[in-house]
């Protein structure tokens, strides 16, 4: 929430092993004024009822509290702080979706038709697109395409603008020791920067994330794209900042 300067922090069992960085990330968030509320995935599960309430009472406190404070770094504006070592200003990076297909099937036209009685209607993914098939009080049948821009694929979209940079850690047993000991997966941890999402009021959805700042070399940006059925796609582009 930007207005009350506070992120929520939803704490799963990627987090195990992984304390001083979290540590070090809320230590930096405090700097700006940005206070740093965690739950964990358990608590949402089985007590979302006492989360909710907890967390009213924090936002109460933080509306509070925020009223009384002087200004942070953030509410001064972004060009007081956005600047390296050097006093240079660093430079942004900002990602665009320029396109998105869906190329699978789920029924089909001609089964829906079939099967259709009067006065009633059907949905079909069938070739990437997704039609409402309708048959009429009299038997006739009519096709809606519903997704007449690639744009209407998505759902929500996210972008990690640094995706190498926190590996995931599984715990795995030693056969000899019968030891739990924690490796690298190989893998890395995508850490959602949200930049559109979809809601039933508001359809649209916003093409161009937001500008990050990041420092020069090399680096692996992760886009993220999350269609209508709830499908996550991942795309990594090498960059060179």
């Amino acid at each position: 929430c930007s207005e009350l300067m506070l992120a929520i922090e939803i704490d799963g069992d990627t987090h195990a092993g992984q304390e001083k960085y979290d540590k070090n990330r809320t230590e930096n968030l405090n700097k700006y004024g940005i206070e740093v509320v965690r739950y964990t995935n358990s608590e949402v599960l089985n007590n979302l009822k006492g989360v909710y309430e907890d967390l009213r009472e924090r936002l109460s406190e933080r509306k509070t509290s925020k009223s009384a404070t002087p200004l942070t770094p953030l509410d001064k504006g972004e060009e007081d702080f956005r600047v390296d070592k050097g006093g240079r200003g660093l430079p942004t990076v900002t990602v665009e979706l320029t396109d998105f297909s869906v190329f699978y099937s789920q029924d089909s036209i001609s089964g829906a038709e079939q099967a259709l009685k009067n006065k009633s209607s059907k949905i079909v993914v069938e070739k990437g697109q997704v039609v409402k098939v309708s048959k009429d009080a009299d038997g006739v049948i009519t096709r809606e395409v519903l997704t007449k821009e690639w744009t209407d694929w998505i759902d929500y979209w996210s972008v990690d603008f640094d995706f190498e940079s926190k590996r995931e850690i599984i715990r795995v047993q030693n056969p000899d020791t019968e030891e739990w000991e924690e490796q690298w997966s190989g893998d890395f941890i995508f850490e959602n920067e949200w930049q559109s999402f979809r809601t039933k009021k508001d359809r649209s959805l916003g093409l161009t994330s937001i500008a990050y700042d990041c420092e020069p070399g090399p680096r692996k940006i992760a886009v993220k794209v999350v269609d209508i059925f709830g499908n996550d796609t991942m795309t990594i582009v090498e960059v060179h900042i």
